[in-house]
Parts: structure tokens; C-alpha cells; sequence
């Protein structure tokens, strides 16, 4: 049987945080030398971050301004979503 005829299956919510979360972390580590506690804290925020987004009490437009704010970090979405 072909696969041309399957639809992609789609992603759960959670799944899709885990795998965000994991290329966060292997690109994280494989570039810094993060210690298993900065780790853990990273993880925890990653967490509530994402449970603020769910219930709508935070927006990833709020994140990518605070960025900017207070980090002068200006994501590649944010600058191609400007042209």
C-alpha cells in the first residue's frame, strides 16, 4: 500500500511541546555548558510558559515584545512577520 493516499497525523499539544522542548534542549546543552539545576529551571518555566499560553494569559506577540524589551533580541518570526 502507498503512503501517498495517508494524511499526515497530527501532533497532540503535548507532543508537540516535547518536541520543541527537546530541540530547545539538545541545541542549549550542545552549545553551553548548562549545569542539571539551570536545566530543571529552564524546564519549569518552559512549562509555565506554555500553560499561560493555553489559557490565553499570555500571547507569543507579548513574548517576542519582551524579547526586544528587555533583551534586544529580535526573533527571525518577528522580523518576517514586519515585511
Amino acid at each position: 500500500m502507498s503512503n501517498k493516499s495517508k494524511k499526515p497525523q497530527k501532533w497532540s499539544r503535548t507532543a508537540q511541546r516535547n518536541a520543541d522542548l527537546l530541540v530547545f534542549l539538545w541545541a542549549w546543552v550542545s552549545a553551553c555548558d548548562p549545569s542539571v539545576e539551570d536545566i530543571l529551571r529552564v524546564k519549569k518555566e518552559i512549562f509555565n510558559v506554555c500553560d499561560s499560553l493555553a489559557k490565553g494569559n499570555l500571547t507569543l506577540d507579548m513574548i517576542n515584545r519582551q524579547l526586544m524589551d528587555e533583551f534586544l533580541i529580535q526573533t527571525d518570526w518577528a522580523r518576517r512577520d514586519r515585511s
